[in-house]
């Protein structure tokens, strides 16, 4: 009897934490969007996100992380991200690792605990899992369409039946995907400048707040509104946040634009020829390697912002002969170039063209204006 008893407190000592296990493994897992702000790297210009996952097979929890890639070869990578074909993929890393990571970083970091129904979690917490299967875990980057953080809206949307989608799919943000992408350039001019340059028009179309989502900070309020999980602050950056007007890039170009004017400008006062085609040399090598580069960017890539770019018809690889042409000929092309550029100019105040091409008008026509004007002088 004696022995029994024995035997049969040690089953039920066994049997009570086997039960608590148990109910613990049906309770739902608890769901967290992590947000951070930028960073001070070029690749961390717009913040980050990440879902985590805590439940009783993970209790530490783990966070999905859509946002790794090879950083170790940066050409190589633009390469990729140029023409469509940048490989990134999805990793696990504990709850506790990716918050102390972020907060040595020196990055703000909030956390929203979402309130979805037990059924809602499990399938939210079983679909992250199977993205970290090798036939599921890689895609290719894009800026706007596939990122680290759409990832993240998509399963959310899938979690919410597409009621997430709903709610925002058709509001409006006032802003351009081109407004949008140069928040994380904030300061950064040369960054600003090639967001100018390189985005074609299909950056210019208004963006709804479903497509702001490819940025954290808007991902974050459309969870705060749609889901009611209040962000909370875990870590406040200590550092400066980058500030600056978001047309500077815009205002260089043009800029740029008016000091080759003036380079021309001062070589035809003073009638000195050498130094008046070392000017067209500067000129013509800066505008043609833009216009080559553009050209190039138009045949490699897959995406459709660069690819259809109403630059292409401002900068032209054949300014790069600028430089060989003489007399009647240089004059000839540089009336050329004047007589396209009103052309596009009228094109773009009558609602023809989408972009905002005014600036590198400005570059393009200042300079080849003062070139035809001063072609006579220096020539004769």
């Amino acid at each position: 009897m004696r022995r029994g008893a024995v035997l049969g407190a040690a089953l039920a000592a066994l049997a009570a934490p086997l039960a608590t296990m148990t109910a613990r493994a049906d309770e739902a897992p608890s769901i967290e969007l992590i947000t951070m702000g930028p960073g001070n790297d070029i690749f961390e210009a717009f913040g980050h996100a990440t879902l985590c996952v805590t439940d009783a097979l993970q209790p530490d929890g783990v966070c999905y992380n859509y946002g790794i890639t090879n950083f170790r070869d940066p050409p190589k990578l633009v390469w990729d991200f140029v023409r469509g074909k940048a490989r990134f993929w999805v990793g696990p890393t504990s709850r506790a690792r990716t918050l102390d990571s972020y907060t040595r970083n020196d990055r703000t970091i909030y956390i929203q605990r979402l309130a979805l129904a037990p059924e809602r979690a499990r399938a939210l917490a079983a679909a992250l899992a199977r993205d970290l299967l090798p036939e599921n875990r890689y895609y290719l980057y894009h800026h706007f369409k596939d990122n680290c953080t759409t990832r993240l809206r998509d399963h959310l949307d899938r979690a919410s039946g597409g009621a997430f989608h709903a709610a925002f799919a058709d509001r409006a943000t006032g802003a351009t995907l081109r407004q949008l992408s140069t928040t994380g350039y904030l300061g950064d001019v040369p960054m600003l400048i090639a967001t100018e340059l390189v985005e074609g028009y299909f950056a210019d179309r208004p963006a709804t707040m479903w497509d702001a989502m490819f940025l954290p900070d808007y991902l974050r309020r459309g969870v705060e509104e749609h889901f009611g999980a209040r962000p909370e602050v875990a870590n406040r950056r200590r550092g400066p946040v980058p500030e600056g007007d978001p047309l500077v890039g815009r205002y260089t170009i043009a800029a740029a634009g008016g000091l080759f004017a003036l380079l021309l400008g001062a070589a035809a006062l003073v009638r000195r020829r050498g130094l008046f085609r070392a000017a067209l040399v500067l000129v013509g090598a800066v505008l043609g390697i833009l216009g080559a580069a553009n050209t190039t960017l138009a045949i490699v890539s897959t995406m459709p912002e660069m690819r259809h770019n109403e630059l292409l018809l401002v900068f032209l690889p054949t300014d790069l002969a600028l430089p060989f042409l003489g007399g009647r000929g240089l004059r000839a092309y540089l009336f050329a170039r004047l007589a396209l550029a009103a052309v596009l100019a009228l094109a773009s105040f009558g609602g023809v063209l989408a972009q905002p091409v005014w600036a590198p008008l400005v570059a393009v026509a200042a300079p080849f204006l003062t070139a035809a004007l001063g072609v006579r002088r220096v020539y004769g």
